[in-house]
């Protein structure tokens, strides 16, 4: 349920910000974005972005998951250029303040990828998410879900650009890394398989696109 403002606790704890309070109005926040409430979520998270910048800081943890959350809002009201914003200024950040291999500044350059794709910078996006995907495969593993989490954002990328061989050789690797870290019946697999299986079709690879599409079938069956 939506948090009311009565349930929050105080926003000072001896004198500084408490984290905990603005991770409840993250909370919030997101309570509103699943229900599909995303103009309230936008507006409720612009309120408070700047109280979290002035009492945490512009570079802790909850500073940087409400601009995360933010972006959620503006892209799901389609405002793409909003969303472009969003996601440059909290990438630059987390460029500036965490450590390569953090989770939370991949995860913040794979939501700053998705916004180059869909604002039509096919060439940023590619380069930002191959620099991702490698560090992540050096610091975390390659069938980590990060990784293939990048890997995805890249073959999409390529997809969008029309270079139909690069988009199935990365969808190629997504497959095979896949395999080795989930059960055969896993919906996560069938539905990079299915990701290849476009990426084949438009490829004209007949012949391997019928039975990459029947295991997704075979497997959504189950």
């Amino acid at each position: 349920p939506i948090l009311e403002k009565s349930e929050a606790p105080t926003i000072a704890v001896h004198g500084e910000a408490s984290p905990e309070y603005f991770a409840l109005l993250n909370q919030r926040g997101n309570s509103l974005n699943r229900l599909g409430k995303f103009s309230e979520g936008r507006a409720f998270f612009s309120e408070h972005l700047a109280e979290a910048e002035s009492l945490l800081g512009a570079e802790h943890r909850e500073t940087i998951k409400m601009r995360n959350n933010l972006g959620i809002s503006i892209y799901s009201t389609g405002d793409l250029p909003g969303y472009d914003e969003i996601t440059a200024r909290n990438f630059g950040i987390v460029e500036r303040t965490l450590e390569e291999g953090d989770s939370r500044r991949a995860n913040v350059a794979h939501k700053r990828g998705i916004a180059l794709v869909v604002t039509g910078d096919l060439d940023g996006a590619k380069a930002l998410t191959k620099r991702y995907a490698e560090t992540s495969t050096a610091s975390l593993g390659p069938s980590h879900h990060n990784t293939l989490s990048h890997l995805s954002l890249l073959a999409a990328a390529h997809g969008f650009a029309g270079e139909r061989a690069q988009e199935r050789e990365v969808n190629e690797r997504i497959v095979a890394r896949k395999r080795e870290v989930l059960d055969p019946n896993h919906p996560a697999l069938a539905f990079a398989l299915n990701n290849l299986a476009v990426a084949l079709e438009r490829n004209k690879r007949y012949d391997e696109f019928e039975p990459v599409m029947e295991e997704v079938l075979a497997i959504r069956m189950k």
